[in-house]
């Protein structure tokens, strides 16, 4: 290939990079949602965790009072066993997993932002949960 032709294809090649940068990022981008952040649902009380058994804290709701206390097992909560998303309206953090005794997949969330879509690592259930800090 003479010097010309090279020259040519690197210009090419490095215009179609260029072009199918931004459209790669936004792609990227788009297949995380972030937590939302902002006003609780009308739903959800202060000091709450609260599930939804739909997407956007829509569908039937189940709450927990944050008060410092861990729960092992929210099973007794039917609710908690099919969850779509969930609100943490509670003044610290808290950590929910899918299995009974802090274990199988982890999800942390802020006090006062919310998960609009859970993993679908949880398989639609919330059965512990640990508050960080002074709830």
């Amino acid at each position: 290939m003479n010097t010309h032709r090279k020259r040519n294809l690197t210009a090419a090649l490095c215009l179609a990079a260029a072009l199918l940068a931004p459209a790669a990022g936004t792609a990227v981008a788009a297949a995380a949602p972030a937590p939302h952040h902002g006003t609780a649902p009308k739903n959800c009380p202060s000091g709450h965790l609260c599930a939804y058994s739909g997407a956007d804290y829509t569908g039937k709701a189940a709450t927990v009072e944050a008060q410092g206390k861990d729960l092992k097992d929210l099973t007794k909560h039917a609710q908690f066993g099919h969850v779509a998303s969930l609100y943490n309206n509670g003044a610290s953090e808290v950590t929910v997993w899918d299995k009974k005794d802090f274990k199988g997949h982890p999800l942390t969330l802020a006090p006062h932002h919310g998960e609009k879509t859970l993993p679908h690592s949880f398989g639609h259930q919330v059965v512990s949960a640990k508050w960080h800090g002074k709830a």
